[in-house]
């Protein structure tokens, strides 16, 4: 009960996008990236992403192997002029002079696979193997005003765990306020709002939805950009029964188990990050999950889990990325991203 995947199916839903959202910690969704980026919050998607096209590799846990590609769509320019804000104000005639959007879209599929594995029985006799994978492409679409942009994507999950097979339709909305020359960024995200189509249990299943409250912003006088997120802002209560807060009396048997306290739980929604640029083409990201290091840390060992980094390369044409993130002390993922133009 610790992961709020335990109450939803479809959990990889939850990953994706390039090397260098893996090292902001995947909830920088105001910060401006590739293409891929579109992957979580459609909004992110700019002009600048036409023809971009974005193939990413992933080395997870268990030996699970992910990717995806992601391409943004030649779409022509609607206007040769500069963006127009939504509407204008006057204290006379309010809100009027409503303006048509530039538009920008962008079309990928991700893949996760487990490889071979072992089929048994309740007795745990071997049967077999089987494989199994899910496939996921997705649509995204970005209205753009000036210093406002509204985006709405879709993905089509498809899962198959040997002869069985699940399905569903997922839905990413987000809206996205740029002020003080595109320093700042201001949005709010929702993340795989829908339903599953076909589904493995007798019920069906819940998605891994996440709504999510988000800032970024570079600093006037240093390279650094920064990002805070507040997430699942649908499910307040974030606490569980930890088995390492429960000690019993040797003496007594009376059993003790501390309680998570509020600033605690407030804590486990906040994500925050950072990105240094350095000399113009080098760009470095660290990010931090509270959540996932209370979560899955151990007393007795130590790690860093919920930290993650990533090491950007920008070169005229292409752009090589790097991501690790730490989940556990028994490991950790890292992902591949190049980049390019056509």
């Amino acid at each position: 009960m610790a992961q709020p995947a335990s109450y939803a199916s479809f959990s990889s839903l939850s990953q994706g996008g390039s090397a260098r959202l893996v090292g902001l910690g995947w909830d920088a969704l105001a910060h401006p990236g590739d293409v891929s980026f579109s992957a979580f919050n459609p909004a992110l998607l700019r002009p600048e992403h036409r023809n971009q096209i974005a193939i990413t590799s992933q080395a997870s846990l268990g030996g699970l192997r992910v990717g995806g590609l992601s391409y943004g769509l030649p779409l022509p320019a609607r206007v040769k002029r500069p963006e127009a804000p939504l509407a204008q104000w006057d204290a006379q005639r309010g809100l009027h002079g409503w303006s048509a959007p530039s538009w920008s879209a962008a079309v990928g599929v991700d893949y996760l696979q487990t490889g071979l594995l072992e089929e048994r029985d309740a007795a745990g006799e071997l049967l077999g193997t089987f494989r199994a994978q899910e496939v996921t492409p997705r649509l995204a679409a970005a209205a753009h005003w000036k210093g406002f942009t509204a985006g709405l994507g879709t993905k089509l999950a498809m899962l198959t765990y040997g002869p069985y097979t699940a399905q569903a339709l997922a839905l990413d909305g987000g809206l996205l306020w740029t002020i003080d020359s595109g320093r700042t960024s201001m949005g709010i995200v929702v993340k795989n709002a829908g339903r599953s189509l076909e589904y493995f249990a007798a019920e069906r299943e819940a998605l891994p939805l996440d709504v999510q409250l988000t800032i970024s912003q570079k600093l006037k006088y240093a390279p650094f950009r920064w990002n805070l997120t507040y997430t699942h802002l649908q499910r307040w209560d974030m606490r569980y029964v930890d088995p390492q807060l429960v000690s019993k009396d040797p003496l007594t048997g009376e059993v003790t188990v501390q309680d998570i306290s509020f600033w605690n739980n407030a804590l486990r929604h906040v994500h925050p990050s950072v990105e240094a640029q350095l000399g113009g083409r080098i760009f470095i990201q660290v990010g931090y999950d509270v959540r996932r290091q209370m979560e899955m840390r151990i007393p007795t060992r130590r790690s860093n889990p919920g930290l993650s980094f990533g090491l950007s390369l920008q070169t005229a044409k292409m752009s090589y990325q790097y991501g690790s993130a730490v989940y556990h002390v028994a490991g950790r993922l890292n992902q591949f991203t190049l980049i390019r133009r056509l």
